[in-house]
């Protein structure tokens, strides 16, 4: 942006806010399509949790922008408190995630050799 012409500043800078809420509005449109409760019901819990930060922070996001378009200076407002609250939240799902993926397969139980532990041992038991 050019700094000899605020009007034009200006104009550009609507224009970009009108493409960001665009582009906003794109990306939210398929979350939106259903409630949110059915949404959650068709997650796992590690989506659920990034999906559910996903949203406080970008719902705070957006309400931080509200407040800066609007005059206001953000840092002191209580918003700030919010996100970076909400950051630490990200960051623990984050590490929840990258340690649920990094366990392995769930353990799983050899049937066949169960049964001839558990025959043997009670063929044990009878002798």
């Amino acid at each position: 942006m050019s700094t000899s012409n605020p009007s034009i500043d200006l104009n550009d800078a609507v224009v970009q806010v009108t493409r960001t809420i665009d582009e906003l509005n794109a990306l939210l449109k398929p979350l939106l399509a259903n409630p949110l409760a059915e949404t959650l019901s068709r997650l796992t819990p590690d989506q659920k949790a990034q999906l559910e930060v996903l949203l406080a922070y970008s719902l705070n996001t957006i309400y931080w922008a509200y407040i800066k378009l609007s005059g206001v200076n953000p840092s002191s407002h209580p918003v700030m408190r919010e996100l970076q609250r909400i950051k630490l939240y990200v960051q623990k799902v984050k590490e929840a995630t990258t340690a649920s993926s990094t366990e392995g397969p769930a353990l799983r139980v050899d049937q066949s050799a169960a049964k001839r532990i558990v025959k043997h041992a009670l063929s044990e038991r009878t002798n």
